[in-house]
C-alpha cells in the first residue's frame, strides 16, 4: 500500500472519538465486545461498527475464541503510522502532485 494511501487510512479509523477510545482502551489490555460496550456505554452494535472500521485499518485485531472475540492492538499498525508521520515531518512528500491517486482511480485504469 502507498504511504498515501495507509495514511488515509488510518487517519480515518483515528476520526472518531470513539474509535480513539476504543484503541485507548485496547492499548492496555486485550477486551470482549462485551466488555467494551459495558465499559463505554454504548450498544453493541455501535461498538461494533467501530471495531469493524478498526480492524479494517489494520490496527486492531480480533482472535476467536469459542464463541467470543477478543480484540487488540495491533501495535505494528502504530509504529506504522508513527514512522509515516516522522518521515513526513522530516520532510518527506507523501503525494507527488495533485490530485492524488487513489486506490480507486487506480483500479479503474
Amino acid at each position: 500500500m502507498e504511504p498515501l494511501d495507509d495514511v488515509a487510512k488510518l487517519a480515518k479509523a483515528l476520526g472518531h472519538p470513539i474509535r480513539v477510545c476504543i484503541l485507548d482502551m485496547l492499548l492496555a489490555k486485550r477486551r470482549f465486545c462485551g466488555d467494551l460496550v459495558a465499559q463505554l456505554g454504548l450498544a453493541q452494535s455501535t461498538v461494533s461498527h467501530h471495531l469493524k472500521i478498526l480492524r479494517e485499518s489494520g490496527l486492531v485485531v480480533a482472535q476467536e475464541q469459542g464463541t467470543w472475540v477478543c480484540y487488540e492492538v495491533n501495535r505494528q499498525r502504530l509504529h506504522d503510522l508513527r514512522n509515516h508521520l516522522d518521515r513526513w515531518l522530516a520532510g518527506e512528500r507523501l503525494c507527488g502532485g495533485f490530485p492524488p491517486e487513489t486506490e480507486r482511480s487506480r483500479s479503474n485504469s
